[in-house]
């Protein structure tokens, strides 16, 4: 009688590169309702119209069809060349107009350009220490012209020196999606934490796992208004619970995927 082969677990492949399946890891969201939420923020608080957007850290930039179907020039930036290229097809595919992306670090934030309004989503300012996170900030300001805002999503943290796992699947036309979210603190006096994501995508009995990790300085509450204060660039303009802007989060019961706005003065 032959033994049975023991059954190897799938590899595990770099996410970033493959920027379809990142794409439905994070499928969930409304890109259409977030890009009139950004638009509606800068209604109400940029000092300027908006015709410049620079999304950093932007992936696979499901936004940027909409912002040319507003009329905006859509700029994106991202460490990941294979990100970027699926970004550019899906772009001109979606809108039949080229979206322009670089490849760079948010940390160095390379452009000679100025844009209206900055913005980056699901947290994703990824500076592994804190002189990292001064020279992007200090970057962003240099990028923005006067009067125009910078849009975070959840990049401030709000329960301090807590672990954070999340989790969550999707379907799509048989395939079947699963992603685990993990932010560990690797150093609590410099406020780092390791962040790893993990997908696993199952098409017909075959399952492909994908995993990307990442060391972050995270910054608090008090902190973040501090610095923002001290900052001569920038002045504070306000944050909201779960992309509402009629819900500031000193109202919120519970704080979900907050928006944070800051002006460049």
């Amino acid at each position: 009688m032959q033994p049975r082969p023991n059954k190897l677990a799938p590899t595990r492949e770099p996410l970033y590169e493959s920027p379809a399946n990142y794409a439905m890891a994070f499928g969930y969201r409304d890109v259409a309702a977030e890009t009139w939420n950004l638009r509606e923020c800068a209604a109400r608080h940029s000092a300027r119209p908006v015709r410049d957007v620079l999304e950093i850290a932007c992936g696979h930039a499901p936004h940027a069809p909409h912002w040319i179907a507003a009329g905006c020039a859509h700029t994106g930036l991202d460490a990941s060349m294979a990100m970027l290229r699926y970004a550019q097809r899906e772009t001109a595919r979606r809108s039949n107009k080229y979206a322009r992306f670089v490849c760079g670090d948010l940390a160095a934030m390379p452009f000679q350009q100025a844009f209206d309004l900055a913005y980056v989503l699901l947290g994703s300012i990824y500076a592994p220490d804190t002189q990292a996170l001064i020279r992007h900030f200090d970057g962003v300001a240099a990028a923005l012209r006067r009067g125009g805002l910078y849009v975070m999503e959840w990049c401030v943290d709000f329960e301090p020196f807590v672990d954070y796992v999340d989790s969550w699947t999707h379907e799509y036309d048989h395939v079947r999606c699963t992603t685990l979210y993990r932010a560990e603190h690797l150093n609590r006096i410099e406020q780092t934490i390791l962040e790893t994501v993990e997908v696993s995508v199952e098409t017909e009995g075959i399952t492909r796992e994908f995993v990307a990790t990442a060391q972050k300085r995270v910054m608090y509450p008090q902190e973040f208004l501090q610095f923002i204060r001290q900052h001569p660039s920038f002045e504070f303009v306000g944050w909201w619970n779960d992309w509402n802007l009629d819900e500031p989060l000193e109202q919120a019961a519970s704080i979900n995927r907050p928006l944070i706005a800051i002006r460049r003065v």
